[in-house]
């Protein structure tokens, strides 16, 4: 199989009923899968396919005041997967890409979060597909907002071998 470079664009929304809350304090969040997306490119040949996994979870422990102290653990679904081609999407659960069957979720585990700028961090941590796990930087800074909590983007680019 040849490589490819894969962009995992994770864009998870999650918002809470809270009008406010002490944003001194670490706060907890769950993905709200309705408001969400996980997606990703992947250059093939001369194209760029785009993607999304249809289910998502996760939480985050959100700390301004402590950055360090800064949480995500998500995951999706591997069976999940729509590129809008049903046949593309069945031979990406097939042992040749994620063999959804032996491995059902792709995760990321954040190890340490540092302030990038206003409502701006690094984010590192474990990511894990198809049984793998790898320590990955955001390549760009992820925007977190702790008034209703978004990460607008999280980019890690990822060759396949």
């Amino acid at each position: 199989m040849s490589k490819f470079v894969s962009r995992i664009l994770a864009a998870v929304v999650a918002t809470a009923a809270l009008a406010s809350f002490a944003v001194a304090a670490p706060s907890n969040w769950s993905v709200d899968a309705a408001h969400s997306e996980v997606g990703f490119e992947v250059k093939h040949i001369f194209s760029l396919v785009r993607g999304v996994f249809r289910e998502a979870q996760g939480t985050i422990v959100f700390d301004d005041a402590n950055p360090a102290n800064i949480k995500v653990d998500a995951s999706v679904q591997t069976a999940s997967v729509n590129t809008g081609n049903e046949k593309r999407d069945g031979h990406l659960k097939t042992a040749d890409f994620f063999d959804a069957e032996k491995n059902p979720t792709i995760s990321f585990k954040s190890t340490k979060v540092a302030k990038a700028g206003k409502n701006k961090y690094k984010v590192t941590g474990d990511f894990t597909m198809h049984g793998v796990t790898k320590s990955v930087t955001d390549r760009k800074s992820t925007r977190l907002n702790s008034s209703h909590l978004v990460i607008s983007y999280a980019v890690f680019c990822l060759k396949k071998k």
